[in-house]
Order: C-alpha cells, then structure tokens, then sequence
C-alpha cells in the first residue's frame, strides 16, 4: 500500500489478512462469551445505504 502525503509517498507493508475470518471469529467470541458483538447493526445498516446510493449513482448518472 502506498500513502501519499506533502508531496512524499511512504510504501507500507501490511500483512496479509482475511477480513472476513477475523470479522467472523470476534462475532462467535461475542455470541459465546455472551458480550456485545464488535461491529452493531448500525454499521451494517449505514455499510448498505453506501452501497444503495453507488448502485443509484451509477443509474442516475450522477451522485445520490
């Protein structure tokens, strides 16, 4: 990955990761350790009203 800041950019090497698993395993964690999960129905619920308004952009022509 590379950032780009002031004119400079820094390489960052980042390990490889599968989101999904790490997602998948701090929820089975919360549901069995009886705590909340890590990521609330909210974000879910926010994630897709993303995803709706690209797919109404790219209709539209325009933003949503």
């Amino acid at each position: 990955m590379r950032h780009q800041h002031a004119g400079s950019i820094e390489e960052i090497s980042l390990p490889v990761c599968d989101q999904y698993t790490i997602q998948g395993d701090l929820f089975s964690e919360a549901v069995l350790e009886d705590r909340p999960v890590p990521t609330p129905i909210t974000d879910a619920v926010a994630n897709m009203r993303v995803i709706e308004a690209i797919t109404r952009s790219g209709k539209a022509g325009t933003w949503i």
